[in-house]
């Protein structure tokens, strides 16, 4: 993720790339765009907020996709 130039390249990365145990991770860019990410091996969920400039970032799911993991 370190190589690429934006969140939105970030996501991609994880998207096309699956790995084998879950984790999350918050992205930002020099634009500001700013993400919370929650990744297991079935995919990974962008946690929404309703404000632009933070993200909460716990150490429980977020995502209501992963939400059954709990």
């Amino acid at each position: 993720m370190m190589e690429k130039g934006t969140t939105k390249e970030c996501i991609e990365l994880l998207t096309a790339n699956r790995t084998c145990s879950p984790h999350g991770v918050v992205i930002c860019d020099r634009d500001g765009y700013l993400a919370s990410v929650e990744i297991r091996p079935e995919g990974i969920v962008e946690v929404p907020d309703d404000h632009p400039d933070w993200r909460i970032h716990t150490n429980n799911y977020r995502g209501k996709e992963f939400l059954k993991y709990e």
